[in-house]
Parts: structure tokens; C-alpha cells; sequence
């Protein structure tokens, strides 16, 4: 990787980490720059766009990332019922390893920014759509399909959501394995 296109890749990632822990209001630029080590300079000219750029591109990109590592965590399930173990468990350990600053990695963002930013609103709804492209594909393990499948991935998806923000508020996991105790008899496992 060239020195530009990691220096791009700090900035980017050190966004995704400001974004996810003070939303996109309390992130500056100038701290982006500091904390990802980078030239002020490098910012526009990788972002011309400037913030609203930047922070829809790091978006994409931890939900890429988090969308990846899911997908990781339900290949390995041997069952239904060990997929959902493991998707919630991701979540339930970024939840404690951040001492529970940290939930879903866009729901910060996309509750503060995306009624005033359209490029934002469409980096959550890109990031969004893969995730319960996910969730839909772990309905059709179950035997739904077409609507019903669509449904059940929206719910799983929406579901989750709320238990991250209620377990941040709440500072425990226990909204998480509440939802994952529905999520169960909702589908049978």
C-alpha cells in the first residue's frame, strides 16, 4: 500500500472510532488528523467533500468490516440457534471490551446526522441493507422465505439495534440476551 493510500486508510479508520464513541457532531477534523497521525493537508485532498465525506466513507467502511466479521462468526455456527449465539455474542463482547462506549458501530451517527446529511443518511442506509441482507440470509437457514424472509431479517436487524442502545444505556448485555431469547422462539430454535 502506497504512503497515501495509508494515510487515507488511518483517516478512515480513525474516523470510524471517533464517530462510533462521540456520534458525528462531537468529531472535528482537526481531531481526526490527530488521531489518525496524518497531514492536514491529506484530508481534502482524499476528501474534498470535507467531514460529511469522510464520515460516510467510514461508515461504508466499519460496516463493511462489521458485516465481514458477522458473516465470519454465522459461517462457523454448526446450528441456527449457535448463529444467533454468535451474533449477539459479537455484539455483547464489543460492548464489554469497549466498558459499554461502544454498540453498534453506525447507530451513533446515523441517529444524529442523518436527518441534516444526505451523503450520511446514504452511507447508514448502504451499511444497513448489508446487514439485513445478512439477517435475511440467517431467516432462509430457518426456512422462510421470499416476504417472510425479508420480514424476519428487518426484525433480527431491528431487534439487535435496540438491544445495543438499551445495553449501552443500561451498561449490561442483558437487553441482548433478552432479545436473543425471543429471537429464539420467534424462530423456532
Amino acid at each position: 500500500m502506497k504512503k497515501g493510500e495509508r494515510s487515507k486508510a488511518r483517516i478512515l479508520e480513525a474516523t470510524g472510532h471517533l464517530l462510533a464513541r462521540q456520534g458525528y457532531h462531537g468529531t472535528g477534523l482537526a481531531q481526526i488528523v490527530k488521531e489518525a497521525d496524518a497531514p492536514r493537508g491529506s484530508l481534502y485532498f482524499h476528501f474534498p467533500g470535507g467531514k460529511e465525506e469522510i464520515a460516510a466513507r467510514a461508515l461504508v467502511e466499519v460496516g463493511r468490516r462489521t458485516r465481514g466479521e458477522l458473516a465470519t462468526a454465522l459461517e462457523g455456527a454448526r446450528s441456527v440457534g449457535d448463529a444467533l449465539d454468535a451474533l449477539l455474542g459479537y455484539f455483547a463482547e464489543q460492548l464489554r471490551a469497549s466498558d459499554f462506549e461502544l454498540g453498534c458501530p453506525v447507530a451513533t451517527v446515523a441517529l444524529e446526522a442523518a436527518a441534516t446529511s444526505a451523503p450520511v443518511r446514504e452511507a447508514a442506509l448502504e451499511v444497513y441493507g448489508a446487514w439485513q441482507e445478512l439477517a435475511t440470509r440467517f431467516a432462509h437457514g430457518v426456512g422462510l422465505e421470499g416476504d417472510a424472509a425479508n420480514d424476519m431479517g428487518l426484525a433480527i436487524l431491528s431487534t439487535i439495534e435496540g438491544a445495543l442502545l438499551l445495553a449501552r444505556v443500561q451498561r449490561s448485555t442483558e437487553p441482548l440476551e433478552a432479545s436473543g431469547r425471543v429471537l429464539r422462539k420467534l424462530l423456532g430454535v
